[in-house]
């Protein structure tokens, strides 16, 4: 596999350092936050902007989503579930691309998951490798569960460093590599870094700078 292509779900760098890294890492997509304002000096990188949010219920999730696409008009919402059942309403929302799993809600990557987001046709699961750069039983336990899971039932996965100076970006290869040391063939992996990308937009859908 060629070493160019790749997306890193999300980034927030205060400069222009850390995005003229990821290309030459391999990255030619980022995820900013819709609220940071930075433009990448080069077309080298395509930059798209996202809005997180974080709920508990499915209400809360709603009327979230709806004020962000009213106020942000983000490119990607992406949705940090804290229960079972915003995940699964994430899962079905036509306006919600990325499904954020953290430490803790692993129990979400399941069939129920991968079927709901079949049935959609487009949407991923989110991996914020930022806790491995304080490596702990809980972070390791988080990647074994949610890769592996992923992996078996066939949901898309979408790598985020939330790197916000070059020191905090992972190279491709060491993300398959820590894949690898879970289980994950390396190649797999890199399938994801790359293609993953193509599912967080319904087919003919996408927008005109991405």
């Amino acid at each position: 596999m060629s070493l160019r292509g790749f997306l890193d779900g999300c980034v927030k760098p205060s400069d222009q350092e850390t995005l003229s890294l990821l290309y030459r890492m391999g990255y030619t997509r980022v995820l900013i936050p819709a609220g940071l304002n930075l433009e990448y000096r080069k077309a080298s990188i395509k930059i798209l902007r996202r809005s997180t949010i974080k709920a508990r219920t499915r209400k809360s999730a709603r009327s979230q989503i709806e004020e962000t696409l009213r106020k942000d008009k983000p490119d990607i919402i992406a949705v940090e579930p804290e229960t079972v059942d915003v995940a699964r309403y994430a899962a079905t929302h036509k306006k919600v691309s990325l499904i954020r799993v953290t430490p803790g809600m692993e129990r979400i990557v399941d069939e129920s998951t991968a079927i709901l987001l079949r049935q959609k046709g487009y949407g991923a699961l989110e991996v914020t490798l930022n806790y491995m750069l304080e490596p702990s039983y809980r972070a390791w336990r988080y990647l074994y569960f949610t890769l592996r899971r992923a992996a078996g039932y066939s949901i898309p996965i979408v790598f985020s460093s939330c790197a916000r100076t070059p020191s905090m970006a992972w190279h491709p290869y060491h993300i398959a590599g820590i894949g690898s040391i879970l289980g994950i063939p390396p190649e797999k992996v890199l399938a994801w870094l790359s293609n993953s990308y193509q599912r967080l937009f319904p087919e003919g859908d996408r927008p005109e700078h991405a």
